[in-house]
């Protein structure tokens, strides 16, 4: 079975200091680039010697997926701290300005990599739902959205990047959504793909898709992600797939849980593909973490990567 990371990653301890010192005016922007890019470095030979098909480069210069879009791409100005979702981690509340949409992307050279490293890009709903859009309306937004990601999604592309992993947690994090802030999701999934021949993961995490996964089902994704590992994200997923299948989609199965210190058992996860297969229709299946495994400490984020990637061959 082929395998894959989900996105952001642990900062290193020796990270650390270093910040705080470019912070401080002890170390230039570059001599902080070289420490980011051996953190990449260090991440990307793991994954690849855990047997990892579609990886990522930890996206160590990032406090959050969401922030480097929303200042680099967008324009936007970064607010106060508000909850990274139902985690101990903050993000910068961007605020939209009216015409500063346009901006060169700064993020695509951390994604300059081979054709299996995938590129994390926020989803426009979950994008428009983290952050201040006034004067829009989300469905408003999320269209403005998905156009300038397509670009941003171009110019990954260009890059050499055949992997886009798109995140939308707030499509099943929030709750009671209107109809048509999911149709304007999904028309805006297909804005951003636009002219990009590649594979295109619609990824969600922290919650079961139930209020909306038939909708899902008809976004223009090749992939859908879903989470197996939480307790009762995980129940909902499961019997949604085994009522709806996938729609043909490959299915990237979080069955690793990336907010739980505890190793999983091979036995574990063997019984939870089995389960997922059992109500499959079509389409094949990717072991994946639930969610990004930068809210675990490193040591423990390590061994999590080095597991998927040896039950994924048994399987």
């Amino acid at each position: 079975m082929k395998s894959t990371t989900v996105g952001l990653y642990p900062r290193p301890e020796y990270l650390q200091p270093a910040i705080r010192h470019f912070a401080k005016g002890r170390i230039s922007a570059e001599q902080l680039e070289q420490e980011y890019r051996k953190a990449a470095k260090n991440y990307i030979e793991l994954q690849e010697k855990a047997g990892i098909d579609y990886i990522t480069s930890g996206g160590f210069s990032w406090d959050d997926v969401i922030t480097p879009y929303a200042a680099n791409t967008f324009g936007f100005k970064l607010g106060g701290l508000i909850r990274f979702f139902d985690n101990n981690n903050y993000y910068r509340k961007p605020s939209l300005t009216v015409g500063l949409i346009a901006r060169e992307w700064k993020v695509a050279d951390e994604m300059k990599k081979k054709a299996e490293l995938k590129a994390i890009v926020p989803g426009p709903f979950t994008l428009a739902k983290m952050s201040e859009i006034a004067p829009f309306t989300t469905e408003e937004f999320v269209a403005i959205a998905g156009q300038v990601l397509n670009a941003e999604v171009k110019a990954l592309y260009a890059a050499g990047c055949r992997n886009f992993q798109i995140d939308e947690p707030s499509l099943v994090f929030e709750k009671n959504i209107p109809d048509e802030e999911v149709d304007a999701a999904s028309i805006a999934f297909a804005e951003l793909r636009k002219g990009i021949d590649s594979q295109f993961c619609l990824q969600t995490y922290f919650g079961g898709a139930g209020e909306v996964y038939e909708k899902l089902l008809d976004f223009p994704a090749d992939l859908i992600g879903l989470d197996f590992a939480s307790v009762a994200s995980g129940k909902e997923n499961f019997d949604l797939v085994k009522e709806h299948g996938t729609g043909g989609k490959k299915l990237v199965a979080g069955v690793i849980d990336a907010r739980n210190t505890k190793m999983e058992t091979e036995a574990d996860v063997k019984k939870a593909i089995e389960k997922i297969r059992s109500g499959m229709k079509d389409g094949a299946v990717i072991l994946a973490p639930n969610a990004a495994l930068e809210y675990l400490p490193e040591v423990i984020a390590e061994k999590k990567v080095k597991f998927l990637g040896e039950v994924a061959r048994k399987l």
